[in-house]
């Protein structure tokens, strides 16, 4: 059997019913491509349909990648909060390990005055460091060591 019936249908016919006349070796070659060319469209199609659930899922999966990165972006932003002020607060403990030792060196010398409502630091025999009072502890150790530097 032949691979172009309708062609050779037509020959057999003793002519062409449509009053188109060409070779019947073109008509053959042009169903012959025509054959072709619906057999490529079918497997396209097929794989088109293969294609189209695994898009739908890579979509999806691009959705969730870029919720998770709005996600991890939004963690990094209040992890650097975090660690800013757990910074500020090391510094501010570093601070005061800093005004500590320094008391610490004048081996029980040191007096802390607290009268209305201020507070004053007297190193050795009751000497005033400062004339000021000042408003909180920190502030007096750190007026205190200013002077005393």
């Amino acid at each position: 059997m032949s691979d172009t019936p309708e062609t050779d249908t037509q020959v057999k016919e003793d002519g062409w019913k449509m009053g188109v006349w060409v070779k019947s070796d073109f008509a053959r070659k042009l169903e012959r491509e025509r054959d072709e060319a619906r057999k490529e469209r079918d497997e396209y199609a097929s794989r088109f349909a293969q294609v189209v659930p695994l898009l739908v899922e890579l979509r999806s999966a691009n959705a969730a990648i870029g919720k998770l990165g709005e996600d991890i972006l939004s963690d990094a932003v209040k992890l650097r909060k975090e660690r800013d002020e757990l910074r500020a607060e090391v510094e501010q403990l570093q601070a005061d390990k800093a005004r500590l030792d320094w008391l610490d060196s004048f081996n029980n010398t040191v007096t802390i005055q607290c009268e209305d409502g201020g507070i004053w630091i007297e190193i050795e025999d009751y000497k005033k460091v400062n004339d000021e009072p000042e408003k909180s502890l920190r502030d007096a150790i750190d007026a205190a060591m200013k002077v005393a530097e």
